[in-house]
Protein backbone atom coordinates (compact mmCIF):
# COMPACT_ATOMS: atom_id res chain seq x y z
CA UNK A 1 0.00 0.00 0.00
CA UNK A 2 1.28 3.45 -1.10
CA UNK A 3 2.17 5.94 1.16
CA UNK A 4 -0.81 8.36 0.25
CA UNK A 5 -3.28 5.24 0.73
CA UNK A 6 -1.82 4.60 4.59
CA UNK A 7 -2.59 8.61 5.47
CA UNK A 8 -6.10 8.81 3.82
CA UNK A 9 -7.22 5.58 5.45
CA UNK A 10 -9.77 5.44 8.54
CA UNK A 11 -8.94 4.49 11.98
CA UNK A 12 -11.87 1.27 12.27
CA UNK A 13 -12.66 2.37 15.71
CA UNK A 14 -15.26 -0.36 16.22
CA UNK A 15 -12.43 -2.92 16.44
CA UNK A 16 -11.23 -0.79 19.45
CA UNK A 17 -14.50 -1.07 21.01
CA UNK A 18 -14.68 -4.44 20.26
CA UNK A 19 -11.26 -5.24 21.87
CA UNK A 20 -12.50 -3.13 25.55
CA UNK A 21 -15.31 -5.16 25.55
CA UNK A 22 -13.39 -8.09 25.01
CA UNK A 23 -11.14 -7.14 28.11
CA UNK A 24 -13.87 -5.84 30.29
CA UNK A 25 -14.12 -2.66 32.43
CA UNK A 26 -10.87 -1.55 34.71
CA UNK A 27 -8.40 -3.72 32.30
CA UNK A 28 -5.48 -2.94 30.27
CA UNK A 29 -4.38 -4.12 27.05
CA UNK A 30 -3.10 -7.36 28.47
CA UNK A 31 -6.30 -8.05 29.64
CA UNK A 32 -5.17 -7.67 33.44
CA UNK A 33 -6.92 -5.51 35.93
CA UNK A 34 -5.06 -2.33 36.54
CA UNK A 35 -1.87 -1.81 38.75
CA UNK A 36 -2.46 -1.48 42.42
CA UNK A 37 0.09 -0.35 44.66
CA UNK A 38 1.77 -2.36 47.68
CA UNK A 39 -0.66 -1.38 50.30
CA UNK A 40 -3.57 -2.15 48.24
CA UNK A 41 -2.36 -5.95 47.86
CA UNK A 42 -1.23 -6.14 51.30
CA UNK A 43 -4.55 -4.97 52.99
CA UNK A 44 -6.45 -7.48 55.08
CA UNK A 45 -9.81 -8.27 53.99
CA UNK A 46 -11.94 -6.40 56.93
CA UNK A 47 -14.10 -9.03 58.88
CA UNK A 48 -17.46 -9.21 59.05
CA UNK A 49 -18.51 -6.94 62.70
CA UNK A 50 -19.03 -9.79 65.85
CA UNK A 51 -18.07 -12.06 63.98
CA UNK A 52 -14.47 -13.06 65.77
CA UNK A 53 -16.47 -13.55 69.25
CA UNK A 54 -18.26 -16.15 67.79
CA UNK A 55 -15.81 -17.70 65.97
CA UNK A 56 -14.24 -18.41 68.99
CA UNK A 57 -17.28 -19.15 70.71
CA UNK A 58 -18.26 -21.82 67.74
CA UNK A 59 -14.78 -22.89 67.98
CA UNK A 60 -15.57 -24.05 71.61
CA UNK A 61 -19.01 -25.63 71.22
CA UNK A 62 -17.47 -27.73 68.07
CA UNK A 63 -14.38 -29.20 70.68
CA UNK A 64 -16.63 -30.10 73.41
CA UNK A 65 -19.33 -31.35 70.83
CA UNK A 66 -17.43 -33.21 67.97
CA UNK A 67 -14.46 -33.99 69.85
CA UNK A 68 -15.51 -34.77 73.94
CA UNK A 69 -13.50 -31.88 74.92
CA UNK A 70 -13.75 -30.05 78.53
CA UNK A 71 -15.42 -26.32 77.59
CA UNK A 72 -12.59 -24.90 80.48
CA UNK A 73 -9.96 -26.32 78.66
CA UNK A 74 -11.02 -25.35 74.65
CA UNK A 75 -12.09 -22.07 75.99
CA UNK A 76 -9.22 -20.97 77.21
CA UNK A 77 -6.87 -22.24 74.36
CA UNK A 78 -9.55 -20.63 71.93
CA UNK A 79 -9.61 -17.58 73.64
CA UNK A 80 -5.73 -17.13 73.90
CA UNK A 81 -5.11 -18.01 70.16
CA UNK A 82 -8.36 -15.08 69.20
CA UNK A 83 -6.26 -12.04 70.02
CA UNK A 84 -9.90 -10.56 71.36
CA UNK A 85 -10.14 -7.78 73.45
CA UNK A 86 -11.85 -8.08 77.02
CA UNK A 87 -15.28 -7.02 75.65
CA UNK A 88 -15.46 -9.62 72.81
CA UNK A 89 -13.84 -12.13 75.45
CA UNK A 90 -16.67 -11.59 77.61
CA UNK A 91 -18.94 -11.87 75.15
CA UNK A 92 -17.11 -15.35 73.40
CA UNK A 93 -16.91 -16.97 77.08
CA UNK A 94 -20.92 -16.19 77.88
CA UNK A 95 -22.22 -17.62 74.14
CA UNK A 96 -19.79 -20.65 74.26
CA UNK A 97 -21.06 -21.55 77.95
CA UNK A 98 -24.97 -20.49 77.47
CA UNK A 99 -24.90 -22.71 74.44
CA UNK A 100 -23.35 -25.96 76.01
CA UNK A 101 -25.41 -25.81 79.14
CA UNK A 102 -28.73 -25.38 77.06
CA UNK A 103 -27.94 -27.77 74.34
CA UNK A 104 -30.67 -29.84 75.26
CA UNK A 105 -33.54 -27.19 75.12
CA UNK A 106 -31.87 -25.53 72.33
CA UNK A 107 -31.87 -28.92 70.16
CA UNK A 108 -35.51 -29.06 71.36
CA UNK A 109 -36.54 -25.49 69.49
CA UNK A 110 -33.97 -26.77 66.36
CA UNK A 111 -35.97 -29.99 65.82
CA UNK A 112 -39.40 -28.22 65.05
CA UNK A 113 -37.29 -25.90 62.36
CA UNK A 114 -35.17 -28.46 61.09
CA UNK A 115 -36.11 -30.77 58.18
CA UNK A 116 -33.88 -33.39 58.67
CA UNK A 117 -33.39 -34.48 61.89
CA UNK A 118 -29.82 -36.32 60.84
CA UNK A 119 -28.46 -32.65 60.00
CA UNK A 120 -24.27 -32.46 59.32
CA UNK A 121 -22.96 -32.10 63.20
CA UNK A 122 -21.14 -28.49 61.68
CA UNK A 123 -24.33 -26.65 60.60
CA UNK A 124 -26.26 -28.19 63.67
CA UNK A 125 -23.60 -26.06 66.38
CA UNK A 126 -23.66 -23.21 64.24
CA UNK A 127 -27.54 -23.23 64.40
CA UNK A 128 -27.07 -24.14 68.04
CA UNK A 129 -24.84 -20.61 68.91
CA UNK A 130 -27.42 -18.52 66.67
CA UNK A 131 -30.67 -19.75 68.16
CA UNK A 132 -28.90 -19.29 71.46
CA UNK A 133 -28.15 -15.94 70.50
CA UNK A 134 -32.02 -15.01 69.43
CA UNK A 135 -33.37 -16.87 72.42
CA UNK A 136 -31.16 -16.38 75.50
CA UNK A 137 -29.06 -13.50 75.04
CA UNK A 138 -30.31 -9.53 75.75
CA UNK A 139 -28.79 -6.82 73.49
CA UNK A 140 -28.03 -8.78 70.82
CA UNK A 141 -29.86 -7.61 67.54
CA UNK A 142 -31.41 -10.31 65.61
CA UNK A 143 -29.46 -9.41 62.12
CA UNK A 144 -26.27 -9.61 64.38
CA UNK A 145 -27.37 -13.54 65.08
CA UNK A 146 -28.46 -14.56 61.98
CA UNK A 147 -25.64 -13.08 59.85
CA UNK A 148 -22.85 -13.97 61.58
CA UNK A 149 -23.74 -17.21 61.74
CA UNK A 150 -24.02 -17.51 57.65
CA UNK A 151 -20.43 -16.16 57.59
CA UNK A 152 -19.65 -18.94 59.94
CA UNK A 153 -21.24 -21.17 57.73
CA UNK A 154 -18.89 -20.41 54.86
CA UNK A 155 -15.49 -19.99 56.97
CA UNK A 156 -16.02 -23.60 58.13
CA UNK A 157 -16.50 -25.15 54.45
CA UNK A 158 -20.24 -24.89 54.70
CA UNK A 159 -20.83 -22.90 51.82
CA UNK A 160 -23.65 -25.28 50.45
CA UNK A 161 -25.89 -24.87 53.42
CA UNK A 162 -25.60 -21.14 54.34
CA UNK A 163 -28.69 -20.29 52.94
CA UNK A 164 -30.40 -23.14 54.55
CA UNK A 165 -28.88 -21.81 58.45
CA UNK A 166 -30.14 -18.21 57.10
CA UNK A 167 -33.40 -19.58 56.48
CA UNK A 168 -33.64 -21.78 59.77
CA UNK A 169 -32.73 -18.77 61.76
CA UNK A 170 -34.89 -16.43 59.90
CA UNK A 171 -37.57 -18.77 60.51
CA UNK A 172 -36.79 -18.79 64.18
CA UNK A 173 -37.40 -15.42 64.85
CA UNK A 174 -40.47 -15.14 63.16
CA UNK A 175 -42.08 -17.88 65.45
CA UNK A 176 -40.63 -17.24 68.77
CA UNK A 177 -44.13 -17.36 70.17
CA UNK A 178 -45.02 -20.38 68.53
CA UNK A 179 -43.08 -23.60 69.76
CA UNK A 180 -44.16 -26.43 71.20
CA UNK A 181 -42.99 -27.69 74.37
CA UNK A 182 -43.08 -31.36 75.85
CA UNK A 183 -46.68 -31.89 77.96
CA UNK A 184 -45.61 -31.48 81.18
CA UNK A 185 -48.87 -34.05 82.02
CA UNK A 186 -48.48 -36.81 79.53
CA UNK A 187 -44.45 -36.61 79.44
CA UNK A 188 -43.32 -35.22 82.56
CA UNK A 189 -39.67 -36.61 82.39
CA UNK A 190 -39.39 -34.93 78.89
CA UNK A 191 -40.83 -31.84 80.27
CA UNK A 192 -38.44 -31.30 82.97
CA UNK A 193 -35.71 -32.88 81.09
CA UNK A 194 -35.50 -30.03 78.46
CA UNK A 195 -36.71 -27.21 80.55
CA UNK A 196 -33.76 -28.14 82.53
CA UNK A 197 -31.35 -28.91 79.52
CA UNK A 198 -30.17 -32.00 80.91
CA UNK A 199 -30.45 -35.71 80.37
CA UNK A 200 -33.66 -37.77 81.07
CA UNK A 201 -31.49 -40.14 83.09
CA UNK A 202 -29.83 -37.66 85.38
CA UNK A 203 -33.08 -36.05 86.26
CA UNK A 204 -34.67 -39.66 87.11
CA UNK A 205 -30.86 -40.30 88.97
CA UNK A 206 -31.13 -36.86 91.04
CA UNK A 207 -35.19 -37.54 91.78
CA UNK A 208 -33.72 -40.87 93.42
CA UNK A 209 -31.48 -39.23 95.55
CA UNK A 210 -32.79 -36.46 96.27
CA UNK A 211 -36.96 -36.27 95.60
CA UNK A 212 -38.43 -34.23 92.81
CA UNK A 213 -38.85 -30.86 94.90
CA UNK A 214 -35.34 -30.73 95.60
CA UNK A 215 -34.21 -31.78 92.20
CA UNK A 216 -35.91 -29.02 90.32
CA UNK A 217 -34.68 -26.42 93.36
CA UNK A 218 -30.98 -27.33 92.27
CA UNK A 219 -31.46 -27.96 88.51
CA UNK A 220 -33.37 -24.61 88.29
CA UNK A 221 -30.31 -23.38 89.69
CA UNK A 222 -28.53 -23.82 86.64
CA UNK A 223 -30.01 -20.85 85.13
CA UNK A 224 -29.94 -18.70 87.50
CA UNK A 225 -27.01 -15.19 87.59
CA UNK A 226 -25.06 -16.99 90.78
CA UNK A 227 -22.34 -19.15 91.49
CA UNK A 228 -21.99 -22.24 94.46
CA UNK A 229 -19.76 -22.24 96.49
CA UNK A 230 -19.47 -25.28 98.80
CA UNK A 231 -16.47 -25.51 101.60
CA UNK A 232 -14.08 -28.19 102.09
CA UNK A 233 -15.90 -29.74 105.62
CA UNK A 234 -12.56 -31.44 106.25
CA UNK A 235 -10.74 -27.71 106.72
CA UNK A 236 -14.50 -25.87 107.87
CA UNK A 237 -17.38 -26.39 109.86
CA UNK A 238 -20.90 -24.41 108.40
CA UNK A 239 -19.38 -21.66 110.96
CA UNK A 240 -16.19 -21.05 109.71
CA UNK A 241 -17.37 -21.03 106.60
CA UNK A 242 -20.05 -18.52 107.03
CA UNK A 243 -17.16 -16.51 108.40
CA UNK A 244 -14.98 -16.35 105.67
CA UNK A 245 -17.59 -15.39 103.22
CA UNK A 246 -18.58 -12.30 105.66
CA UNK A 247 -14.90 -11.40 105.14
CA UNK A 248 -15.16 -11.20 101.55
CA UNK A 249 -16.86 -8.33 99.40
CA UNK A 250 -19.52 -10.33 98.50
CA UNK A 251 -23.37 -11.10 99.05
CA UNK A 252 -24.29 -14.92 99.84
CA UNK A 253 -27.37 -16.87 100.59
CA UNK A 254 -27.79 -20.01 102.17
CA UNK A 255 -28.81 -22.51 99.52
CA UNK A 256 -31.44 -24.71 99.92
CA UNK A 257 -29.21 -27.82 98.72
CA UNK A 258 -27.33 -29.48 101.54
Amino acid sequence: MSEDKRRDRKPDYRKRDSFRRQNGPGQGASGRPPYRNQGERNRKPVEPEGIASRRAALTVIREVTEQGRWASLSLNGALTKSGLNLQDRRLATRLAYDTISHLIWLDWVLDQLIAKPDTDIRLRNVLRLGACQLLLEDGIPEFAACNTSVNLCKEIGLEGLAGVCNGILRNLTRKKEELIWPDQDLEPLKARSVKYSVPEWLVQRLDADWGQACTDTLLAGNFQEHITVRPNLLRLDDEGFEALLNRKAWRWEKGKVP
